[in-house]
């Protein structure tokens, strides 16, 4: 048994998703006009499509807490999980103990412990995202994203919505 209590970004992205260069090639955009306009719409195509999907694409640090545990097994919400940095046990009376990595394992986005613990709290805190620049985002994923931005630079006071199901085949996307 456990209960998710929260997940809360703790560092964000220091690149953006996509190179605003290629971006602007893919737009048929020849000027820098835009180009405030343009980072401000990757940033909020980016955070649509993570917030959809649960993959973080850009290198990222997340705290990921769960309750009243009394399992060995952590499903990750987001993914891909690069490494885990923490892993701190709440036990009753508010006892602490981290956890080294030999007391558990990281299986793509699922961490195993090696024993059952009966505890109030777990917090993890794991390294997510596919690398630190838009070159380490897979192609198909960049190329959706790119569609996205292209519908919000393109429609843009429209009010008409980019079709997020484009993102649907991402949602189980195996790492």
């Amino acid at each position: 048994m456990k209960k998710f209590k929260a997940m809360e970004r703790v560092t964000s992205p220091q690149e953006l998703a996509l190179n605003i260069e290629q971006l602007k090639c893919f737009l048929k955009v020849e000027n820098s006009i835009d180009d405030n306009l343009i980072i401000t719409l990757i940033k909020a195509a980016t955070e649509h499509c993570e917030s959809y999907t649960g993959l973080a694409l850009i290198s990222q640090e997340w705290l990921i807490q769960y309750s009243n545990i009394s399992t060995y097994r952590f499903d990750l919400p987001i993914k891909p999980v690069r490494k885990v940095n923490r892993l701190m046990v709440t036990f009753l009376h508010n006892n602490k103990v981290k956890y080294s990595e030999q007391y558990y394992t990281l299986d793509q986005n699922t961490i195993l412990l090696n024993v059952t613990p009966i505890a109030d709290q777990i917090d993890i805190i794991c390294e997510c995202g596919y690398g630190k620049s838009s070159e380490d985002i897979p192609a198909n994923i960049k190329s959706i994203l790119m569609e996205h931005v292209a519908h919000l630079y393109e429609k843009r006071g429209t009010g008409e919505a980019f079709d997020m199901k484009r993102y649907d085949a991402l949602k189980e996307l195996k790492i």
